[in-house]
């Protein structure tokens, strides 16, 4: 479920205004008082460009242009990998701990260390397995993922925890607001991008 500690952070691929939520369908209890949507609709409140939740997914993709075939190919690829291969223990020779040190060690820079994360809103662009944002999570950040395709959705990506948010959207055309998260992660994502 798409949770509505998010919407104010979103913003319009294709203008940048931000949006707003024009049509709550269903809903669900949340975490810290807060409803959850399933679906509905949200409006960018300059260009009038509407966007579909679906199944607690916000479908943030501009249609400004239609796909390369390449990234096209890409997107397809990376489902299929994320739907036939999430249950794995190891992907790309990390295991969730291995991961979970890629947050925390020099990588990140010498200030990033566990206790940073406490509170902070933490993107995972082209979140694909999603693995990270349970990392993230536990740590104690809002973890949102942006991926072009539907493979966090095949890998299973917890959607009920408030602490983890998913949105479909392009890492070219990121559809947040500005400084709307603390941290910007990308693993394994930008050599695949046309």
């Amino acid at each position: 479920a798409v949770f509505r500690s998010l919407l104010g952070r979103l913003a319009c691929p294709r203008c940048r205004a931000p949006l707003g939520l024009e049509q709550a369908g269903s809903s669900e209890g949340g975490g810290a008082g807060e409803g959850a949507l399933r679906d509905g609709r949200l409006a960018c409140r300059s260009c009038a460009r509407t966007y579909a939740i679906q199944h607690g997914i916000p479908r943030l993709l501009s249609d400004e242009a239609p796909p390369a075939a390449d990234a096209a190919s890409t997107r397809r690829a990376f489902e299929r990998q994320w739907r036939h291969y999430h249950r794995l223990g190891r992907i790309f020779g990390k295991d969730p701990a291995a991961m979970a040190r890629n947050l925390v060690n020099e990588r990140m820079g010498a200030r990033i260390r566990e206790g940073w994360y406490s509170g902070r809103w933490v993107l995972d662009a082209g979140c694909g397995h999603g693995r990270y944002l349970s990392r993230f999570a536990a740590l104690g950040a809002t973890a949102v993922g942006v991926d072009v395709g539907r493979g966090p959705e095949a890998a299973g990506v917890p959607l009920n925890d408030p602490r983890i948010h998913v949105v479909q959207g392009d890492v070219l055309r990121l559809p947040f607001a500005d400084a709307s998260v603390d941290l910007a992660f990308c693993d394994g994502v930008l050599h695949h991008t046309p």
